[in-house]
């Protein structure tokens, strides 16, 4: 039996993979710092299109198309630190979408295909390799839209799977109007409809004061060759314009306290303890400390209202080659390792840490990409989420404007509100409902101040995971390839 008839290409559409190259761009553009979310959704709709004809190895020539035009500028924060290594980030990390899109079948039933296999994609950036990469993901280029609330439902996987439904719909109702671009159409404005009336944590069971300190400074690879006690003076002279915090959160951002000791019998320590009696609040200090055997922890410690150590929080989701080398003896015998001498300490438990504002939840700067990670403080108790993090070394505002996209989302999946620190930008607070209330600007020394509330309520994303819709895209994948042989 033959398949049934594929719609022709647009007129003017000779050359597939330039139509994919633009996809990848306007996907690209979508993401922060520009953050125009609706050409994620077109950019999609033009992969669609490029790939509805290709066959065999076209496929992948297309796809390559679309997903290095995409991954190269949304990684390119990479370029700052090792040309190389950037390299090969943008190439593994292409390669995994464009094999993913390759795999999918031709004509009708690639128009529903390929969002499943670009969810599925997702969902393998998201874990492979080394832990993946969730950076620059279809999601975090949808904060600013619609479609950020339906992350409550599903995570920022569903907010993937709906943007790229919304481009195989545009597709199909430009190029028919077929009926199911229509339903899918309906039915996306049922979802973003119910998504807006869906669990979000429930109601605030109090709201406290909260206080995100920024100590300003020089940006650029340059911020690394900073006396650490300059940095540590900076957060300490714009926590001291801070009054009438009774009972709150005062977050100091990520290894603010960056000596070779550690915070504890310091006069780092002294100064804490004593700032926390002030300020009668609980404070929250980015802490890294050398270990014994060529390791290093980086942990975030908390202080309670009376000065009294609260407990420590050693980050569990390490930086591939920029917290630790993987394979180290194997590699080192190739590569100079200099740069990264000692490896992070991986951090145990549900990253909760309990206080008199509250119980904290805790994601150290890459760890906010994990949405994973949030959704375990927030089964766990935690009523707030916090998110010490230092994008200090990054020149462009790409990586701190993208960790700011993360953090909406995180505080949409879990159902919390959320305070972001940075010593030299962004901070913010963040509602449950992922709108940032306040943001700092880049360099400047700043504190924002304001109230946050309390949560212990669930939402839908937090009970059942990224898993149920990464194994349905995978099977509506497999589904579409026995079509297309049936119909073949």
């Amino acid at each position: 039996m033959a398949e049934a008839s594929v719609q022709p290409s647009p007129p003017g559409l000779k050359r597939p993979w330039l139509s994919a190259l633009i996809g990848g761009l306007f996907v690209a553009s979508s993401l922060e710092p520009l953050g125009i979310w609706p050409l994620g959704i077109v950019g999609i709709s033009l992969l669609i299109v490029a790939m509805l004809d290709a066959r065999s190895w076209h496929r992948f020539v297309v796809a390559s198309c679309f997903s290095l035009a995409w991954i190269v500028p949304g990684l390119w924060w990479s370029w700052h630190f090792t040309a190389v290594g950037a390299v090969l980030l943008m190439l593994v990390e292409a390669a995994i979408i464009a094999l993913v899109l390759a795999a999918s079948p031709h004509g009708n039933s690639g128009l529903w295909s390929i969002p499943a296999a670009l969810v599925v994609a997702t969902g393998i950036r998201d874990h492979l390799p080394l832990g993946g990469l969730p950076i620059a993901d279809l999601a975090q280029g949808q904060v600013s839209g619609p479609l950020l609330q339906s992350a409550r439902l599903g995570t920022p996987l569903l907010v993937c799977a709906l943007t790229a439904i919304a481009g195989a719909a545009l597709v199909a109702i430009v190029q028919g109007p077929r009926p199911a671009g229509l339903f899918a159409a309906l039915g996306l404005i049922i979802l973003v409809s119910f998504s807006s009336v869906a669990p979000d944590g429930g109601a605030p069971t109090r709201s406290i004061k909260v206080a995100a300190v920024q100590g300003g400074g020089a940006r650029g690879l340059s911020a690394l060759a900073v006396d650490p006690n300059t940095v540590l003076a900076a957060h300490l002279k714009a926590l001291s314009s801070v009054h009438d915090l009774a009972g709150g959160l005062v977050l100091l951002p990520e290894d603010v306290d960056a000596t070779d000791a550690g915070i504890g019998g310091t006069p780092a320590e002294w100064q804490i303890r004593q700032e926390a009696q002030r300020l009668h609040a609980t404070v929250l200090i980015g802490v890294t400390k050398e270990e014994a055997g060529h390791h290093f922890t980086n942990a975030v410690v908390g202080f309670g209202p009376d000065g009294q150590w609260l407990g420590t929080i050693v980050k569990r989701h390490r930086v591939p080659f920029g917290e630790y080398v993987p394979f180290r003896k194997l590699l080192s015998k190739f590569v100079n390792l200099d740069q990264v001498p000692n490896d992070a300490t991986i951090g145990k438990g549900n990253g909760v840490l309990p206080s008199p504002a509250g119980p904290i939840g805790v994601s150290i700067s890459y760890e906010v990409f994990y949405d994973r990670l949030a959704r375990v403080e927030a089964q766990h108790g935690a009523q707030l989420l916090s998110l010490p993090t230092n994008a200090s070394s990054y020149p462009s505002p790409q990586i701190p404007s993208l960790e700011i996209a993360a953090a909406q989302l995180d505080a949409v999946t879990a159902g919390r509100d959320l305070v972001q620190a940075a010593p030299t930008g962004y901070s913010a607070l963040i509602t449950n409902r992922g709108s940032v209330l306040q943001r700092s600007q880049l360099g400047e020394q700043a504190v924002l101040t304001g109230r946050l509330r309390l949560r212990q309520g669930e939402t839908i994303a937090s009970v059942l995971g990224a898993w149920p819709f990464f194994l349905l895209a995978l099977g509506l994948l497999l589904l579409a390839w026995l079509r297309a042989k049936r119909y073949s």
